[in-house]
């Protein structure tokens, strides 16, 4: 699944990820990315080079991803993003999550 630009582009998979965690990162410098283990090296490639975050590919499954960040979170590390490929993140910003409109 990918979300869809306004002129048609797909953003999928880790380009949205990325994309999510560029708009996070100036508010939350040098905080965690907790995504699950199917996520590419150019996506921690990018986190940690461009936006200067660190990226924590954690084990497969959405709730175990959830429950990690959580615990990060009352740990007092900022792991403010839990982020799925398939469209839908949850922000420490907020106490919702966000789903992005996606392509079928």
């Amino acid at each position: 699944m990918s979300a869809v630009l306004a002129d048609g582009t797909d953003v999928s998979r880790n380009a949205l990820i990325a994309m999510m965690a560029a708009i996070l990162a100036p508010d939350y410098p040098g905080s965690t990315i907790i995504t699950d283990s199917v996520t590419s090296d150019g996506l921690t490639d990018f986190l940690e080079n461009d936006l200067h975050l660190k990226h924590l590919r954690y084990m497969r499954g959405y709730k175990n991803v959830i429950n990690e960040c959580i615990r990060r979170n009352e740990a007092g590390e900022v792991s403010h993003s839990r982020l799925r490929p398939r469209g839908t993140a949850h922000s420490r910003r907020t106490t919702t999550s966000t789903t992005v409109p996606t392509s079928r």
